[in-house]
């Protein structure tokens, strides 16, 4: 079994009795609900997450996740959950196997939760995790084909979790603190909420990062599109090409021979919280969460999102490495000094981050877009363009200092990568993009791949383009290091 076999359940069906009014999932904890924190943490590890719940599925909209309420009708605590998850499962997905649960109010959830659980099953039946000496039943992976015996027990009037898995052969997979903080913390009452606030900012303070000090390579998603000029959608991009990044129809290889199943080499640090930020706020988070992992001494590969969240990355990037220059992949050139009256917009990063002066050299390939506009801001700033009609110069692109590559897919013809928001006819292919990944003299030592739009990408082609491009930078940086 792996994880593309394994559904994700939020169990968030209870009737909140203890948190005195209202639902919990959507109780606040550092400006985010709880069950925002949860599926930050959760959707980077399983292809496909559904949400249990009952009452007005609608309340869940802003999370774009299915919703299912209970097929037990009487509000028959975490097992109806558990078996509404197996039956949605058995009708819907004929590939899943296992439903891997966690309850909608543990915003420390652990980031290798799923692969500890696959991994900590082997042979038994059931896998629950434990945590400080103590097991979890909400948090299990249980097999689909337990449905029919579940539904009996629940008909029988079982309904503690440990009534029922007492025939079964159980897995406890234990878990370990992280400085202090229990991983499977839950907020049921609401001195809880505060409580967790403040080990929330306990952790900011001292830097701690949910991701292994040997890691060299944190593969860290930036869901957001609200500076998209034209077309919604790669806020989506992430999840997607993790799917791709996972596929069983693919390796775990780069083409330079870097396994990137070993944690060793790469680690996914899950998406940074974006919901409700815009502006300032937006790229205040993407900064700090982009520091902290380069604190940590690794290197960081960023999902978009639009092509704004390259602002705030590589400036991150320009105060850890002096003297940056960088690679840009793309059609267009962004460089609007203020695109439909948004400084921050999709069109503009890389005119914010040549005002900025931290960066050194600004190279761009693919371009075949420029306007009167673009072109006088391109000299402005001394950037340096190959175009598309003209290529010659990009079989010899060396740099001096560190380099941070920036790809944007509609860099590469539509031919190769449809699932973009901007069609731009006569682009790159996708072994021109990768060519340019493993040739170009310099030291990599970030990158980020954006613009997929998976509301146009026909049979997930573009995602997976991605998710190629992705592995062959992190095997650069890897490289590199």
């Amino acid at each position: 079994m792996n994880s593309q076999q394994v559904l994700g359940l939020i169990l968030a069906g209870g009737l909140s009795r203890r948190m005195e009014g209202g639902d919990k999932s959507f109780k606040l904890i550092a400006g985010k609900s709880l069950l925002a924190h949860v599926l930050a943490r959760f959707e980077p590890q399983v292809p496909e997450i559904v949400i249990n719940a009952n009452g007005d599925p609608s309340t869940f909209d802003e999370f774009r996740k299915r919703v299912i309420p209970d097929v037990f009708e009487g509000f028959a605590g975490p097992l109806a959950g558990v078996l509404t998850g197996l039956a949605w499962a058995a009708e819907n997905r004929p590939d899943i196997t296992h439903v891997l649960t966690v309850p909608c109010d543990g915003p420390f959830l652990p980031r290798d939760y799923a692969k500890a659980m696959i991994t900590g099953l082997g042979a038994s039946d059931i896998a629950m995790a434990s945590s400080k000496a103590r097991t979890h039943p909400v948090a299990g992976l249980w097999p689909v084909r337990l449905r029919e015996g579940l539904h009996q027990v629940l008909e029988q009037g079982v309904r503690k979790v440990d009534h029922w898995t007492a025939d079964y052969q159980v897995a406890v997979v234990p878990f370990e603190e992280t400085n202090g903080v229990d991983p499977f913390f839950n907020a049921n009452r609401p001195g809880d909420l505060q409580q967790a606030e403040d080990l929330m900012r306990l952790m900011d303070r001292n830097q701690i990062v949910s991701v292994e000090e040997n890691t060299t390579v944190h593969m860290l998603g930036l869901p957001q599109d609200n500076n998209s000029s034209f077309l919604t959608g790669p806020a989506l991009a992430p999840a997607r090409i993790r799917e791709s990044f996972h596929s069983s129809s693919a390796n775990s290889f780069t083409e330079t021979g870097f396994d990137l199943s070993d944690s060793d080499f790469f680690l996914d640090a899950g998406d940074v919280g974006l919901e409700d930020l815009q502006g300032d706020a937006a790229f205040d988070a993407i900064n700090d969460a982009v520091s902290s992992l380069i604190l940590t001494g690794g290197k960081v590969l960023s999902l978009g999102g639009d092509h704004s969240v390259a602002f705030p990355v590589i400036s991150a990037h320009a105060d850890h490495y002096p003297g940056l220059d960088v690679l840009q992949i793309d059609a267009h050139p962004d460089l609007y000094d203020d695109m439909l009256d948004n400084p921050y917009s999709h069109a503009s990063p890389f005119a914010r981050l040549m005002e900025s002066g931290k960066i050194g050299r600004l190279v761009q390939v693919g371009i075949r877009t420029l306007n009167k506009h673009q072109r006088e801001q391109a000299a402005r700033f001394g950037v340096e363009i190959h175009e598309m009609r003209d290529l010659s110069g990009v079989a010899d692109l060396s740099f001096d200092g560190p380099v941070y590559l920036s790809c944007d897919l509609d860099g590469l013809d539509p031919a190769f990568a449809p699932g973009v928001s901007h069609y731009e006819p006569g682009g790159l292919s996708t072994r021109e993009v990768l060519n340019i990944i493993h040739n170009f003299d310099g030291q990599l030592v970030g990158a980020d791949v954006v613009e997929l739009n998976p509301h146009r990408d026909p049979g997930n082609i573009t995602a997976m383009v991605a998710a190629k491009i992705a592995k062959e930078l992190i095997g650069r940086m890897l490289e590199d290091s």
